[in-house]
């Protein structure tokens, strides 16, 4: 549906969409199929499998990924489509750390996640995009397996998936989806358990995940996409019509929202807008906004996923938003969701006040390391260990004194 409202009423609106909540039929449904895939492995996967996709799970490896590749048609295009991709996460690697304090050395490595799970979503298309930048950052922080599912029925897809496989180093793809998936990587059905598991999916997929944190590491707990537009009179209407459109394309179960400080120009847009809009779109909200800071104080209270700011003029209010997965300053949200070289696994549902786009340190874990003491450092320690009662460290401690 579309909405024409007022900025005080789509705060409220809001306000009940900020967490990512499932109902109960959903966590015990998620709970009893995750429980039967850990006690009976691989037949409870192909059991549930069938039920819900009608679709055997089939484990490819490296092998496979080489004949898919060796007759791929589009090896130059995705070529090209890794090395933008990987340029962007490259120079996110972080260096190791060092500082002398006195007579004691202090270190700060990073090492790789072994084994990580993507999953990848099903659908009419491959999304491509959602493998490669799950599985570049991973490989560019060092993780030395990964397996990929996604639930395909079709072979062109899945062809199109192995090829891919080769061309990142894949160790494994299943065909298999939904709470089968996630419970098959974390409890080592197809062949080792992951330590980390990546990806979008539908609410199945993401109470799946929720459920397993703990036992495997999770990126977050997304949700449908969202977008925010911050126009004025200066933005073209046309574009951002179709800006937005992109983004509505995800599905009715997204949120697009055009704050607009011009109510003619948000007008013009709308006209365009529900030209082609269809009711299998985002639910879109079109809102005048005659105070700046306003807008902005909702733009972070809602923390989007994607945030277009379409005028020149309004740039400079960027540095102001503190919670958001991706800020496209006169930049099309489309092309950052391929080729601009981004992340668009992206945070939704307000998680980015706490966290922000995949990269490589999602992939990576800081390993502090401690070499030597000193005297004024041991009496300081023995002094606080006591204050907290725990002799024995105080003990310990003052046998170095």
């Amino acid at each position: 549906m579309i909405h024409l409202i007022s900025l005080e009423k789509l705060s409220t609106i809001i306000k009940k969409r900020k967490t990512t909540t499932f109902d109960k039929e959903v966590i015990e449904n998620t709970q009893r199929i995750l429980e039967d895939i850990r006690r009976h492995g691989l037949s409870s996967v192909h059991k549930w499998s069938m039920k819900f996709d009608k679709l055997k799970p089939v484990i490819y490896q490296k092998d496979d990924f080489k004949k898919s590749w060796k007759y791929f048609k589009d090896k130059e295009l995705f070529i090209e489509f890794k090395k933008r991709i990987e340029l962007f996460h490259k120079v996110q690697m972080p260096y190791p750390l060092e500082i002398d304090i006195g007579e004691v050395k202090l270190k700060l490595i990073w090492k790789p996640i072994e084994r990580i799970g993507l999953y990848v979503p099903g659908g009419k298309y491959p999304y491509i995009s959602t493998l490669f930048m799950g599985a570049i950052p991973a490989k560019i922080a060092g993780v030395k397996k990964i397996i990929v599912t996604s639930p395909i029925h079709d072979e062109k897809i899945l062809d199109t998936y192995l090829a891919s496989c080769y061309l990142l180093d894949i160790d494994k793809f299943v065909t298999v989806g939904g709470i089968q998936a996630i419970g098959g990587m974390a409890y080592g059905t197809f062949g080792y358990s992951v330590d980390k598991i990546i990806g979008p999916g539908n609410i199945y997929v993401q109470a799946a995940k929720r459920e397993l944190y703990g036992t495997v590491g999770i990126d977050m707990i997304a949700g449908p996409t969202e977008l925010i537009v911050l126009a004025d009179e200066t933005s073209p209407p046309e574009r951002i019509a179709f800006d937005m459109l992109a983004q509505a394309e995800h599905g009715k179960h997204s949120i697009i929202i055009l704050l607009d400080t011009s109510h003619k120009h948000m007008n013009q847009i709308y006209n365009i807008y529900i030209k082609y809009y269809n009711e299998d779109m985002a639910e879109t909200y079109f809102t005048h906004i005659t105070v700046l800071r306003d807008a902005l104080d909702f733009i972070n209270s809602f923390g989007p996923e994607h945030l277009l700011i379409a005028s020149k003029k309004l740039i400079k209010v960027s540095e102001k938003i503190h919670n958001v997965g991706t800020i496209s300053l006169l930049t099309p949200p489309a092309f950052s969701d391929y080729s601009a070289g981004l992340n668009h696994i992206l945070p939704t549902k307000s998680v980015s006040r706490y966290r922000g786009a995949l990269t490589v340190y999602d992939f990576l874990k800081p390993i502090q390391i401690i070499e030597g003491y000193d005297k004024e450092g041991l009496h300081f320690s023995s002094k606080i260990s006591l204050l907290e009662g725990m002799n024995y460290h105080t003990k310990s401690l003052k046998t170095l004194e």
